[in-house]
């Protein structure tokens, strides 16, 4: 696998998500951002299986924040471990259902119906898309103050950027 979660993926695809998402789930998040370290990191990995990690996240988030709410996504490398967090200022969920919630087909409110709260296979979905990559992911919530999810990923060390040649055409 090469470096696939690089700096051009934050930059280009997070940003489609986040402007998209809402629209697609029709639901109204009124501040959405996304703050980037300022070199490049990356981590070697399946860009679908990225793509839906992060689609999932954000889709959770929208879903279960309020029109006046914010999501916020946050990376950042430190040479080992690139991590990123998806925080929003949703609901939040009850502690007692956080050991259970990446659980296959677990949902915090079983009197939702799959057309208003999905089949409770997302955040399974995105554990497994971690830990295959070799990272982790974690959970925090607290009720009315909203959830934050953070991935840990093995960081890749990016190729430097290729020097021009300079060509001397007076000797």
């Amino acid at each position: 696998m090469e470096p696939l979660l690089d700096y051009e993926f934050m930059v280009s695809v997070v940003p489609a998500l986040l402007r998209v998402l809402p629209v697609t789930l029709n639901v109204t998040v009124v501040s959405i951002s996304l703050a980037l370290p300022g070199q490049p990191i990356g981590v070697k990995g399946d860009t679908h299986h990225l793509v839906r990690l992060f689609t999932n996240l954000l889709e959770n988030a929208a879903r279960h924040t309020p029109g006046d709410g914010a999501i916020r996504v946050v990376a950042r490398g430190d040479g080992e471990t690139v991590t990123v967090s998806v925080e929003d200022t949703g609901e939040g969920i009850a502690p007692e259902h956080l050991p259970h919630v990446c659980e296959r087909f677990y949902r915090v409110d079983s009197a939702r119906s799959r057309a208003h709260g999905g089949t409770g296979l997302g955040l399974a979905i995105c554990e497994s898309i971690v830990q295959a990559h070799g990272g982790s992911l974690a959970i925090d919530s607290e009720i009315g103050r909203g959830t934050t999810v953070t991935v840990r990923l093995p960081q890749a060390t990016l190729a430097p950027e290729p020097e021009l040649a300079t060509v001397n055409r007076d000797a």
